[in-house]
This record gives structure tokens, C-alpha cells and sequence, in this order.
């Protein structure tokens, strides 16, 4: 099987997998999120960040263990699954609506993650926070959304500066996507707004990572240093100073958005949708998606199905229940009038 082949059917599991385990309702929004989740998930399923989200999380529930209670107790703490279920469960769409509500905030999910074991250390909570309580509730909102702003100040350059970084944001791979436009948009606005030198700035997002075309960053360079800052860089490159992004193939499937194939997030006539270069292999994959359903579980949502048929079932047996109790109460008063 080719890495493109490969690549494709690793996308359709994943769409399939998500369809059987999360309700319609829910995916809606993954359309939405697309365009406001972190620059490193926006090429990933919904069912891959959730995924990694939950594995981040375990990794910080047990730095929060092993600093607030016992060292010796965090390698055995485990607090969510990594493995996809392979059932629909409570708790497996609270950890999806945490991702979500992650996606929301637009910074690596470690940031969140963090920053709310820490907060919560400092409210003294008896036990650590699961997902779906990372984030504020009425009561701590505003302290909440205050203290995460100055925090996410502090700790979202050095994220940027650890990150490996995408291929699809690279130069050679630069399809004018929505993604890359906005992560260029982004890119250019923090190297600008970061304090540090020019050839620095460039040698870093324009040679090493190759996040930008050269003439991007250096027409904001003032004239009477550009060759300065150009002689800098080609002194490091002959020193072998440099630590340059290596070239990657990638098959197309890579450069899909996140919501690709997904039915419940597919409104053709949303901005989303109807401005994405996939919209029209998008809408294929949802027929094939859909018929993949029917065709296995006998509907194209096993969990909405089960979750009507388990409504209905309560329902009867509620009906039973209680012709039973008229019926009981009709005999007692016959037996009395007797």
C-alpha cells in the first residue's frame, strides 16, 4: 500500500470510528473549530486531537500528582484512556467536549492542560480536575480568564519555539489553504512583535523552519541593515550553524482540514465549507461515509440510533410501568366497593 493509500484509509477509520462513538450534535462544530483551534492540529481528525489531547492530559495529571501528593503514585496514575473506545460512552464525549472546548482557545493543548492543574492547585481541590472540568465554570470565570491570559502570555513563545513545527506550513508546500494563510498571517505578526534581532527572526522562520518566503520578513528589515543581516545568516550556513527542516513528500489527504468527510459538519452553503478547495471530495467521502454506516450499523448515526432507541425503550417501559400501577388502583377500588 502506497503512504498516500495509507494515509487515506487512516482518515476514513477515523471518520468512521468518530460517526460510531460521538452524536451528530456534537461533530457539528468541528466545522466551526477548524479555523480557530492551534496551528499544529488543523490538518489533524477530530478523532486524532482528541486523542492526543488525552494523552497530553494523562501527562499532566501526573506531573500534578507527582508535585501536590506522591511521587510514587503518578506513573500509576492513569485518569483517562488513550485507546479509542470501542463503544459510545459519557465518558468518552466529555473528554471529546474538552478537546473541544481546548480548540476554543486557540494554543496547544499542554497550555490549557497546565495551566488548569495549576489553577486548581491553587483553589485546593480535593481531587484533580477530570477533562471536562479544565476549564471555567460560573463561579471561577472570571478569576479564570484573567489569570489564563497572563499565563498564556508567559508560556505561548516558549511553546512556539519547541515546536517541531508542521511540513504542510512550509514553504514548498504552500497551497494558499486557509490553514497556511492564517498560520503565515501568524507567523508574521509574532516574529514582529517578539523582541530580538532581525537575522535571528529570519535565520528561524524563513531558513531553519522555511515557515515564510525570505522577502516577507525582510522588507520589514530597515534598508541600512539588510545586508548585514543576509551576510549573518550565510556566515551560519557555512558554518553548518543551522538546523534546516528537512524536505518531506506528503500525500494529499495531509493537507485536508480536520472536518474533511465528517456528515454532521458539512454545511455546503457555511463560509467554512463553501470556500474550501475539499469541498467537493468532502462531499463524496460524507455519501461514501454515510452509505459505510448504513451499510454496517444500519444507520448513518449508530449512536443517535441507540440513544433513540434507548429513549423509546424507557419510554414503553414507563407507560407500562404505569398502566400497571392504574391497574393495580382499579382492582383495590373494585375490591373495596365490593
Amino acid at each position: 500500500m502506497t503512504i498516500a493509500a495509507s494515509a487515506s484509509e487512516k482518515w476514513r477509520d477515523d471518520t468512521l470510528a468518530t460517526a460510531r462513538l460521538i452524536m451528530p450534535d456534537v461533530l457539528t462544530k468541528e466545522r466551526e473549530l477548524t479555523t480557530r483551534k492551534w496551528f499544529d492540529y488543523r490538518f489533524m481528525t477530530p478523532l486524532a486531537a482528541t486523542m492526543h489531547f488525552a494523552r497530553l492530559y494523562r501527562s499532566g495529571l501526573q506531573d500534578h500528582v507527582r508535585t501536590i501528593t506522591d511521587l510514587g503514585l503518578a506513573k500509576n496514575v492513569r485518569g483517562v484512556s488513550i485507546r479509542v473506545p470501542n463503544e459510545p460512552s459519557t465518558t468518552f464525549t466529555q473528554l471529546w467536549l474538552a478537546r473541544q472546548k481546548a480548540d476554543e482557545l486557540s494554543v496547544p493543548y499542554e497550555i490549557v492542560i497546565r495551566f488548569a492543574f495549576e489553577f486548581a492547585s491553587r483553589r485546593k481541590r480535593n481531587c484533580p480536575p477530570r477533562p471536562i472540568q479544565l476549564f471555567a465554570n460560573p463561579k471561577t470565570e472570571v478569576a479564570w480568564q484573567s489569570q489564563f491570559e497572563k499565563y498564556r502570555e508567559g508560556h505561548l513563545p516558549l511553546a512556539i519555539e519547541r515546536s517541531a513545527g508542521l511540513p504542510q506550513y512550509r514553504v514548498e508546500h504552500f497551497k494558499a489553504l486557509p490553514a497556511q494563510i492564517a498560520f503565515r498571517s501568524f507567523i508574521l505578526d509574532y516574529s514582529t512583535s517578539m523582541i530580538g534581532d532581525w537575522s535571528s527572526k529570519i535565520r528561524r522562520e524563513c531558513v531553519e523552519k522555511r515557515y515564510l518566503p525570505v522577502w516577507d520578513l525582510m522588507r520589514l528589515v530597515p534598508r541600512h541593515i539588510r545586508h548585514s543581516v543576509v551576510d549573518d545568516i550565510r556566515h551560519d550556513m557555512r558554518l553548518g550553524m543551522l538546523s534546516i527542516a528537512p524536505k518531506e513528500t506528503l500525500p494529499g489527504i495531509a493537507f485536508a482540514p480536520g472536518c474533511l468527510g465528517l456528515p454532521p459538519a458539512r454545511e455546503a452553503t457555511s463560509p467554512e465549507c463553501s470556500g474550501c478547495p475539499f469541498a467537493e471530495r468532502c462531499e463524496r467521502i460524507c455519501a461514501g461515509v454515510n452509505g459505510e454506516l448504513i451499510k454496517q450499523h444500519g444507520a448513518a448515526s449508530p449512536v443517535a440510533d441507540r440513544r433513540l432507541m434507548n429513549t423509546r425503550q424507557k419510554t414503553l417501559a414507563r407507560v407500562r410501568k404505569h398502566r400497571a400501577k392504574k391497574t393495580a388502583l382499579s382492582s383495590t377500588l373494585s375490591g373495596t366497593s365490593a
